[in-house]
């Protein structure tokens, strides 16, 4: 009871790594759960998320939008000559004058890019915010069966391992939880995070699909599970305009 009870406790760890998007020992203690949870719980959007921005979309010139335009710099306040509030300098040499400059992007990205994106540097107060939050990738990988081989809306799979497994060197030993994916009855949801999301990024979708294949039926004792037919995952932690996906209180 006690080895089973273990496994069942460091199968956990996993979920709790998939929520924070990093390995638990770069956490402190006294900063987890020292946030709030938005109410309502997740919502499957059918449409995808393209559906939520659409009427923002349309109220804004199509022209005044602008793709595939990277941002090397933003001069602002001391740095910009000529009354000039703002200069956004692009990639491609485009340059941009603007009243006011609002920066979305990624923890991530800040993080490896603040020092040279931003003439004047930020503001201590800022700079610190950005050193201090820690940002962690999660990785999502869905697959889709020809015909589902668990029971409909029941597929839901959670994994526990030995101290021995899951201290191996392997990402396959953070799986945590395989689940059905929503609105869609033929396919699950593979979810890692942590350093082992950043291994699974890069492995071949061939290679990728043969070891979560070995999971299941290894702990579904069943040598018969099918491979998937297709499957798509994330990248977060790899994609130059991210860099990862979960923001977490660091020290």
């Amino acid at each position: 009871e006690r080895e089973f009870a273990s496994k069942v406790m460091y199968g956990l760890t996993n979920d709790i790594k998939v929520r924070i998007g990093e390995n638990l020992e770069k956490i402190p203690v006294t900063k987890y759960g020292a946030y709030a949870e938005i109410p309502g719980g997740d919502t499957a959007i059918p449409n995808g998320f393209s559906s939520v921005l659409q009427p923002l979309l349309d109220v804004i010139p199509k022209e005044s939008i602008m793709f595939k335009k990277p941002v090397r710099a933003v001069k602002w306040k001391h740095s910009v000559h000529d009354n000039k509030r703002a200069e956004v300098f692009c990639c491609d040499g485009s340059i941009f004058q603007a009243d006011f400059v609002i920066c979305t992007v990624s923890l991530g990205v800040l993080k490896r890019h603040y020092e040279e994106l931003f003439c004047p540097t930020l503001p201590e107060f800022k700079l610190e915010a950005i050193k201090n939050l820690g940002f962690g990738n999660v990785a999502k990988v869905f697959l889709e069966y020809k015909k589902p081989f668990w029971v409909p809306t029941e597929g839901k799979f959670r994994l526990s391992w030995s101290q021995k497994e899951i201290s191996k060197d392997s990402w396959i030993n953070a799986i945590g939880l395989i689940e059905e994916a929503p609105s869609c009855g033929k396919s699950l949801l593979v979810t890692v995070g942590g350093e082992e999301a950043n291994c699974l990024e890069t492995l071949s979708s061939i290679k990728l699909v043969e070891r979560i294949t070995y999971v299941i039926r290894k702990f579904l004792s069943n040598q018969t599970i099918p491979y998937p037919k297709n499957i798509l995952r994330s990248n977060w932690g790899h994609n130059a305009f991210t860099y990862g996906s979960v923001t977490y209180l660091g020290e």
